[in-house]
């Protein structure tokens, strides 16, 4: 039990480190081996993996982060829990920001079939068909994440007033002005 305590202990000095290191001193490369550390003595605890895996971008270090996502898929096996979706919400992101949008709209296919309704994947799907000119899959997907949004209330990740504006916009350009009117108007 002492060891236990002592090995949560030190990972949560680890992290705090990181942290440091991460937000208020903007040196990825100095939270990663720090990250790594931490991520040893709690193999289990995703959320820290895919905190070392953005720091391992941060750092650039993408295939290194890449190759840690991956790994965290495969653990998985087959199965297709929601942490799952997390993981491919990743790697979309680190796609994107290696410029492979093809790869990263593969991602988060799979991650929209097991967590259809999180609000963060839904939004970036929703921004991605948009920006590719497919107005009528971003308005889905708008429609979606709005759904989402309005049953999460107060905690969701996205403001019901974000997505109205979005959607307001996106009948604009589908040529519908009096349809963006009253979208905006119940925005407000």
């Amino acid at each position: 039990a002492g060891q236990a305590r002592s090995d949560s202990w030190r990972r949560a000095l680890l992290v705090e480190a990181a942290e440091i290191f991460l937000t208020q001193c903007a040196q990825p490369d100095q939270a990663v081996p720090l990250l790594e550390q931490a991520s040893t003595l709690a193999p289990e605890d995703r959320a820290l993996k895919l905190r070392l895996g953005e720091a391992l971008q941060d750092a650039g270090r993408a295939d290194d982060a890449r190759a840690l996502l991956r790994d965290m898929i495969d653990a998985f096996a087959g199965r297709r829990p929601k942490e799952r979706a997390t993981v491919h919400f990743h790697l979309a992101r680190l796609n994107l920001r290696l410029g492979d949008r093809a790869q990263a709209l593969a991602e988060l296919e799979a991650a929209t079939r097991i967590d259809p309704a999180n609000p963060e994947i839904l939004r970036m799907v929703a921004e991605l068909a948009r920006d590719d000119g497919q107005l009528d899959k971003a308005e889905r997907s708008y429609r979606a994440l709005l759904a989402v949004v309005r049953r999460a209330e107060d905690d969701a990740p996205v403001l019901r007033s974000e997505v109205l504006v979005e959607l307001s916009a996106l009948a604009e350009r589908q040529g519908e002005p009096e349809r963006a009117a009253e979208i905006l108007e119940s925005a407000f």
